[in-house]
């Protein structure tokens, strides 16, 4: 959905900023105008036929869709998957917790837990999420849902459940459709990508204490936003659960920048959809007055959605404040209090998890630019020793290195004792895994090479001293070339360990 984020810090002002992001660029209007359509294609086909949660249908719209058209199908059908597990889950937890709520709320955290740890740890991550937010969010029903004697009617909790298949598989059959066509008209050449696949989970899945740290911070989110809303018994603002989901981070830096997105995000779209209640709605007689006035809302979100990473989530979050603040029930509606409280609880979700991902086990995002670039350059070492056939992660690790120092400037905290890394440090890591250089290099020469780029690797981890690695060997031709880039390298964390020394 989003276009190359640019390097921050080059905008001379925030007004030549949100220029830069917000200028038409190829293919942007289309995929607004695109967005826009499916949304109210979407929203017509829930008002006619009556199918719940119409705000919900309308946001999938967005979070499935991207700028092309296979990597959207990709995801719709993965969501599709994930939502008809996740009803499975939810309905096998309420045959023996329904009436247990000292069961089913641990067993819910387990499953978020699960989810949002699979969320980091993999390619797939999104069929991890979407199956621990679902069966979550399924779970809770039976709090809100019409009740019959002491408990919920069983058989309205079935309903209600798998109601939820309809409310996602909605959006997620048309904007497949929509998108199987264009991928159909397209030329051939069109949908190819260069892009190297990513591993189906990251080299440090179970060794990296950081995915489990998230996973927790997420569930500890959505455990006090679910108790908040059920202790205030205020219903309504039960979005603040399903807020937690969508915005829980990983770094100090990108809670600070998307919490400023957020924030900004839901107050826009809520406005705008407080306004269109009070004002619009009193005049509107059919569900060509809604359709007209939310494929004006989706447009707009959509084209800020459309803008790079910097700038994209404040578009879907004014997506997902304008929707749920207009489409509370079937048709035109002047009720201001549902609207109202649904986004109060986009900003207590988005507060909660600011807080919780600002104080419990905050992430400096130098200390995780360091340990990117250290697991970029050992796995480059095992690579070029021939300890391994693969180059497993190098660009992933590299590509989160690139995040990483990119947030730096919004960290509030700055942490001295750690020696900060810069776009040149990643340059300098990434031109030496050039892999057609490195397959040319004779075993006598990669041997030593490969040892030094582990060595390379410590330093940055603990510090070691520079002058002990082994001189790189600088000799003609590709030996050369690839002595010449050691060397940079090197030249550049002993500058960067004697700025941060003075």
């Amino acid at each position: 959905m989003t276009a190359a984020a640019p390097a921050i810090g080059v905008q001379s002002t925030f007004f030549h900023f949100l220029i830069n992001e917000l200028s038409p660029r190829p293919g942007r209007f289309a995929f607004a105008l695109r967005v826009a359509f499916l949304t109210v294609l979407t929203v017509v086909i829930a008002e006619i036929f009556r199918i719940p949660e119409v705000a919900y249908s309308a946001y999938i719209v967005f979070f499935v869709s991207k700028d092309e058209a296979k990597p959207t199908i990709l995801i719709a059908i993965l969501s599709l998957a994930a939502t008809t597990l996740a009803i499975f889950t939810a309905l096998g937890v309420y045959t023996f917790s329904a009436g247990e709520p000292g069961l089913r709320i641990p067993l819910m955290s387990l499953i978020t837990l699960a989810g949002m740890f699979v969320s980091r740890i993999s390619s797939l991550g999104l069929v991890g999420f979407a199956i621990g937010f679902l069966t979550s969010i399924f779970l809770t029903l039976i709090d809100v849902i019409p009740g019959v004697a002491p408990l919920p009617s069983g058989e309205i909790l079935t309903q209600s459940v798998l109601w939820f298949w309809l409310v996602v598989s909605l959006p997620v059959a048309l904007v497949v459709g929509c998108n199987s066509l264009l991928a159909h008209l397209a030329s051939p050449g069109a949908q190819k990508h260069a892009e190297e696949k990513s591993p189906l989970l990251m080299p440090d899945a179970f060794t990296n204490p950081e995915y489990v740290r998230y996973a927790l911070k997420a569930t500890l989110a959505i455990l006090i936003a679910y108790i908040t809303y059920n202790l205030l018994d205020w219903p309504d603002i039960r979005t603040c659960m399903i807020t937690c989901f969508f915005v829980s981070l990983g770094s100090y830096g990108e809670t600070t920048h998307k919490m400023t997105l957020r924030m900004t995000g839901a107050i826009i779209g809520g406005g705008f959809g407080l306004a269109t209640v009070i004002i619009l709605m009193p005049y509107m007689t059919d569900i060509g007055h809604l359709c007209l006035v939310i494929g004006i809302g989706a447009f707009l979100a959509a084209w800020v959605a459309a803008s790079s990473e910097w700038l994209s989530y404040a578009g879907l979050q004014m997506a997902m404040a304008f929707f749920v603040s207009t489409l509370v029930g079937f048709g035109p509606t002047i009720e201001i209090s549902q609207a109202r409280d649904r986004v109060v609880g986009i900003l207590l979700g988005n507060m909660i998890v600011f807080v919780i991902f600002s104080f419990v086990w905050p992430v400096n995002v130098m200390v995780q630019a360091r340990k990117s670039l250290v697991s970029a350059l050992t796995s480059l070492g095992a690579y070029v020793s021939g300890a391994t056939n693969e180059l497993a992660g190098f660009n992933t690790y590299l590509m989160q290195a690139r995040r990483y120092v990119a947030f730096d400037p919004f960290e509030p905290i700055k942490h001295s004792s750690v020696p900060s890394v810069d776009l040149a440090t990643v340059d300098a890591v990434e031109n030496l895994g050039d892999i057609e250089l490195i397959d040319k290099l004779p075993t006598s020469y990669r041997q030593p090479f490969g040892a030094w780029l582990k060595q390379a690797a410590e330093h940055l981890d603990h510090g070691a001293v520079l002058e002990e690695f082994p001189k790189v060997p600088v000799r003609a031709g590709v030996f050369g070339e690839m002595g010449a880039r050691a060397e940079q390298l090197q030249k550049i964390i002993r500058t960067m360990d004697i700025q941060h020394e003075t």
